[in-house]
């Protein structure tokens, strides 16, 4: 199980409950979200969906959990384009709405697993094509609107500095002097000190 470093992650008490479940707690690198993206992505789509069943004192949320949860779980996702039940189950989910059936018809254990060992194949082959497209479509997006910025050596510049960045702080550090470049982004630069940082432009 992984998480990343929250208070309520790092608690001697959940610690406890991990070791009692026999569980390996492994926490994110410290200023790296992307580790954690899809959690990211899914909390922030949750909250937004969950805050629109809400009374205007948001102390009723909980009430609307299941109908969240459910609503998102039949809802076809835009990279995968199948739905996280589809996904996880290998069959489309159904709905409360849908009509019943007069004749159900159970399959034997065998049978099914068959049917879920093949359709597995299909489901996971589809999702990764699916995902390989938009990750390519996203980063031809991205490098269209990414001005190509050239440096030349002895060039002076300035370098993010690295961690958090609390108000008033500055979010840059230098002038720094290129001196050497060693790859299409990476650069060996000096400051005034005669201190050597090898940095990356991007």
């Amino acid at each position: 199980m992984q998480t990343d470093r929250g208070t309520h992650f790092t608690a001697a008490i959940f610690d406890a409950v991990a070791k009692r479940l026999e569980c390996v707690h492994t926490v994110s690198t410290p200023y790296h979200p992307q580790s954690q993206g899809v959690i990211e992505r899914f909390n922030a789509t949750f909250k937004q969906q969950l805050a629109k069943y809400t009374n205007e004192h948001y102390d009723d949320w909980d009430d609307y959990l299941r109908t969240t949860v459910s609503s998102y779980n039949s809802s076809v996702h835009q990279v995968t384009r199948f739905t996280p039940f589809q996904i996880f189950h290998k069959r489309k989910s159904v709905s409360i709405f849908e009509p019943i059936r007069r004749k159900v018809t159970i399959p034997r254990v065998n049978d099914y697993w068959d049917y879920f060992l093949r359709f597995e194949k299909v489901y996971m082959d589809h999702t990764r094509h699916n995902i390989r497209q938009n990750q390519q479509y996203a980063k031809r997006r991205y490098d269209s609107n990414r001005p190509n910025i050239q440096f030349t050596l002895k060039q002076p510049v300035f370098i993010i500095k690295p961690g958090m960045h609390p108000a008033f702080r500055e979010l840059y550090e230098g002038p720094y002097k290129i001196t050497k470049q060693l790859g299409p982004a990476t650069f060996d630069v000096i400051d005034i000190h005669d201190r050597v940082k090898r940095v990356h432009s991007s």
